[in-house]
């Protein structure tokens, strides 16, 4: 055990023993922030680390794997007063804890290995001593850095103006492509590669003329389940007025891209005969929940027979095996799946357009964009074709849609709902970041639904075990007067465009609404993480990459561990296999797309092009590793720190803002102001639950208008439920979409 108790003077002159050994004395105490960094040194030396915080303050750092005991032999055998022999890392940390001695402590064990009796040839005693002092040095040249305060100084400023000109670098340099892309994409033309006709064979142009009662298609999915199991209606009935439905919009507004239509008459017959069998033997309360109930799916998760392209061209003709997970238990929870919808090119940019399929439009006007990268199901769910379907969030790609088509979409808590089966799919710490969810038209539907996505297939899954009861909820309608209620009208992030007034006045009338029912409601101009919203999203990623970039040194991580970069998913295909673009192939790619012959769009292939720096260079140029995660560390604790409960009855916190500054754009015209959707990405790097709410249409251009419901980690009913509540009451829901040209 080695203790440093006070900062030393000449930190040069350490000379630690094998037992205990303390600094030469100083009367200043080593600060806070001095502190952390020292330990993030010593950690970024050391493997395993368990991080701990003793009752004065002092960091402790362990190391040892999280399920290793401590035992007789070891290297540590006594902490203080303290025997660990025989202690997980969680009692010693515990041990340490009480005893407060107001020390850094760095504690060695032994990995648990064959041989539990003895150390490991590759750890003895010597070798442990030796990473040890190698650390302390560490720690001792960071300390001594930190003292040259004018060089430390002169160093901070020369990378701030480095920073400063290299950010001003890359801004213009956006605005000049997206200025590009603005003016030149609508004259290259619409290029598909597979032709609509091709998609849908079976369609005639007369069935698309059709006139159709759909007013069985304005109800909700439980609404339809409870109907089925009823006798109201049958799933026949359902399903083939659903498909009927897309025959007639899907022409206009190109939003599925394949269909499943046969094989879903026959599951929905076979609804039937289940129906009937229960009903004979009274046992209708055993039906699965949704049980023929029609839906969609996003065309990048699979779905069995079905394509799964993501809109890349390379992967044209790529056919799907097995159900994804989610999709999976909606079949189990007798849902029936009727096509699936478009995509922006591998699901990374807010206008659902690829190469593959086309360009999907607006239902409430053709000429305005439907979002993305969910903007094929968010187009479907409005126009009734479907009551519900199944989307992916990786920075507002469900609730980006929802806002421009005028229907709810979840984006769940961080690791609530598994994400496989998509392409491409997040690895790393990034799957907390991509979050799976629900888009439908009624507020109802959405726990429903969150339950069943988060429901195990199987014993040995456990995704949804051991959660809050406000995770999933319990059905009970919500008191509005329990809850607390902070409205932010705005991030205030400089390159973003300014809330329409439509969207703030909304705001503002569901504020009071909320204060007549007893609500507690805070009015903030805006929060200080927000105006980072950008940096704070970017950098979360680009931590995800590094892990990759480092974990691509080991072979036995897992490839689902790691993050792929996306210029290697966009590169698939070509020579080579799965190996990442390469940066002058990439600038190649932007001149054959300024004439029309590039097969990627300009914003993959910008994207791809940004992946081309090291992530380790970014990190630096960002402020260092340890320097951004501080930042996402304060980002969080200041979020908790306002949703945290005010009162004992208070049952929840929930924060409104705008989903989008503006409605929905005209197509392409996102290029032009790049950011905007970074009023829904923040709440991916936060990792927190939000709920997106249509709050009616505009009175200037008849677009949908949208506002999220922002909760706590693990309490995604709060914001389901206020949703549902506003829904009854008038103040948001869907509208009926008057197809415009």
């Amino acid at each position: 055990v080695f203790s440093m108790q006070e900062k030393p003077r000449n930190p040069a002159g350490w000379q630690p023993t094998r037992t205990t050994w303390v600094g030469r004395q100083r009367e200043e105490k080593v600060g806070k922030e001095e502190e952390e960094e020292c330990v993030s040194c010593a950690i970024s030396s050391i493997e395993d680390l368990v991080l701990s915080t003793s009752s004065e303050g002092r960091l402790v750092v362990a190391l040892a794997p999280r399920d290793s005991v401590l035992r007789e032999g070891d290297v540590v055998q006594r902490i203080g007063s303290h025997d660990v022999r025989g202690l997980s890392c969680e009692e010693v940390q515990e041990k340490l804890r009480e005893g407060g001695s107001g020390t850094m402590t760095i504690m060695v064990t032994r990995q648990r290995t064959e041989a539990p009796e003895r150390l490991p040839a590759s750890l003895n005693e010597a070798t442990v001593e030796g990473r040890i002092l190698s650390t302390c040095r560490r720690v001792a040249d960071h300390v001594s850095y930190l003292e040259r305060s004018r060089f430390g100084w002169l160093l901070r400023t020369s990378l701030g103006a480095m920073f400063a000109v290299a950010s001003i670098a890359y801004h213009v340099a956006s605005s000049a492509i997206c200025l590009l892309m603005f003016f030149v994409s609508p004259f290259l033309g619409e290029k598909v590669e597979v032709p609509y006709e091709d998609r849908f064979r079976s369609l005639t142009s007369s069935s698309s003329r059709d006139e159709l009662d759909i007013s069985l298609l304005h109800l909700s999915a439980t609404e339809m389940a409870e109907g089925v199991r009823n006798g109201d209606f049958t799933s026949s009935q359902l399903v083939d007025l659903s498909i009927r439905q897309i025959v007639r919009v899907n022409r206009s507004i190109n939003a599925a891209v394949a269909e499943r239509f046969a094989q879903a008459r026959q599951e929905a017959a076979r609804a039937d005969e289940r129906v009937a069998e229960a009903r004979a033997k009274e046992t209708l309360d055993s039906l699965p929940p949704l049980l023929g109930v029609p839906f969609s799916v996003k065309e990048s998760f699979s779905v069995q027979g079905m394509p799964n392209t993501s809109g890349l061209i390379a992967r044209t003709g790529r056919i799907a095996h097995v159900d994804a997970k989610v999709v999976k238990r909606l079949r189990t929870a007798g849902a029936i799946p009727v096509c699936v919808s478009n995509v922006s090119e591998l699901c990374m940019w807010m206008e659902s357009y690829n190469y593959v399929y086309g360009l999907t439009k607006n239902p409430y006007s053709l000429r305005h964009s439907v979002g993305g990268s969910s903007g094929g199901e968010a187009a479907l769910v409005a126009s009734c074709c479907v009551p519900f379907g199944v989307g992916s969030d990786v920075g507002g790609s469900i609730r980006i849609p929802s806002a421009f088509n005028g229907v709810f979409g979840h984006k769940p808590t961080g690791g609530l709902i598994p994400n496989d089966g998509q392409h491409p799919i997040s690895g790393g710490s990034a799957r907390h970041v991509l979050a799976t969810g629900p888009i439908c038209k009624r507020a109802c539907d959405l726990l429903p639904l969150l339950r069943i996505f988060a429901t195990p297939s199987k014993l040995a899954d456990v995704s949804s075990l051991a959660l809050p009861e406000k995770t999933l909820g319990d059905g009970r309608a919500i008191d509005l007067s329990k809850i607390r209620f902070v409205s932010v009208k705005a991030s205030n992030h400089l390159l973003t465009t300014r809330v329409n007034k439509e969207i703030v006045k909304r705001q503002e009338a569901i504020e009071q609404f909320l204060e007549s029912r007893g609500a507690e409601v805070r009015r903030v101009s805006t929060l200080p993480f927000l105006s980072r919203s950008l940096h704070l999203w970017s950098t979360r990623l680009l931590l995800a990459q590094h892990e990759r970039s480092k974990s691509d040194q080991h072979e036995e991580v897992a490839a689902t561990a790691r993050q792929i970069p996306f210029k290697r998913y966009l590169w698939e295909g070509r020579a080579g296999g799965l190996r990442p673009a390469r940066a002058g192939e990439l600038l190649w790619e932007i001149l054959l797309w300024v004439i029309g012959v590039s097969k990627f769009t300009l914003p993959a292939i910008v994207l791809a092009l940004s992946e081309c720096l090291p992530s380790s260079f970014l990190l630096q140029l960002l402020g260092g590793e340890k320097s951004i995660m501080r930042e996402l560390r304060e980002a969080k604790a200041e979020f908790k720190s306002l949703m945290a409960p005010g009162s004992d009855g208070e049952e929840g916190c929930v924060l409104l803002f705008p989903s989008y500054p503006t409605p929905a754009p005209r197509h392409f015209e996102p290029y032009l102001r790049p950011l905007d959707w970074t009023y829904t990405a923040i709440w991916n790097a936060l990792e927190v639950p939000v709920t997106q709410v249509p709050i009616g249409l505009s009175e200037a251009s008849g677009l949908p208008l949208g506002l999220q419901l922002v909760s706590s980690k693990f309490a995604d009913s709060i914001p389901i439920t206020a949703a549902m509540e506003l829904e009854k009451c008038g103040l948001c829901g869907w509208k009926e979409p008057k197809m415009r040209p």
